[in-house]
């Protein structure tokens, strides 16, 4: 039974791992700002962001609907899991070659291609960690979440900081964040599979499809016109004033 103690210490758990991920944050990226110099700076924020408007689309609100649908009923967590699992696989490699050839339609240099290529994968890894936490968001079970936030950002913040301060380049800023996200989907999908139990089989089938995706559309529309609203800027800039 959910009470308001759980909620309350959620909440604090989430809270605090924020606070610390993004001090921890703003320091790593002051560091790598002043490390990567100005044009690369705005390289890496721009396939970031990049990876941000196509990452929605490999959600598809479907981590809202899981936590909502797991919430009202433990009993689907299995089945409905393998079935967002085989979404998100096949949604994963689509948008990772829709990034591919956007990329290459584009008249962007060679460098760009190449850390959008990183951010792809950096892309699908957390889409599938961000889906492990859904589930532990519907078991109201956040301690994990928190802790893998902090981890992500300690690893980047060592990792990324050694090699910016040895080799300052912007594809090694972004190995080093694919890095920090593989340990951190490591630390998702152990803890699931050992707390829980929960089997990570897929399934293919077409009903299951209809039915979770029938819930997540709504949110789905949502988390699209946010992503688009709040990264259409970084485009524009790209455009109209290049990397700088």
């Amino acid at each position: 039974m959910v009470t308001s103690a759980t909620i309350s210490r959620n909440t604090s758990l989430l809270v605090v791992s924020a606070v610390l991920q993004k001090i921890l944050s703003f320091a790593y990226f002051s560091y790598l700002a002043t490390q990567l110099g100005v044009q690369q700076t705005g390289l890496y924020f721009f396939v970031l962001s990049l990876t941000a408007i196509f990452g929605v689309f490999i959600d598809f609100g479907v981590n809202n609907a899981l936590i909502k649908k797991f919430s009202a009923d433990p009993a689907e967590t299995q089945s409905q899991f393998g079935v967002a699992l085989a979404g998100r696989l096949t949604l994963g490699l689509v948008m990772a070659g829709a990034l591919v050839l956007f990329v290459h339609i584009m008249p962007y240099e060679p460098l760009t291609r190449l850390a959008a290529y990183v951010a792809a994968v950096i892309m699908l890894v957390d889409s599938f960690t961000l889906l492990f936490y859904s589930v532990w968001r519907s078991q109201h079970r956040t301690v994990y979440e928190a802790w893998g936030n902090i981890i992500f950002q300690v690893v980047l913040v060592i990792a990324g900081g050694l090699v910016l301060y040895l080799n300052p380049s912007v594809q090694m800023a972004l190995v080093m964040l694919l890095l920090a996200s593989f340990v951190n989907f490591v630390f998702s999908w152990v803890t699931l599979r050992r707390r829980l139990l929960l089997s990570f089989k897929m399934k293919w089938q077409a009903s299951l499809f209809r039915n979770l995706y029938r819930l997540a559309w709504p949110f789905a529309l949502a988390g699209i016109a946010s992503r688009l609203y709040g990264y259409a800027d970084t485009f524009l800039l790209k455009s109209l004033a290049g990397n700088a």
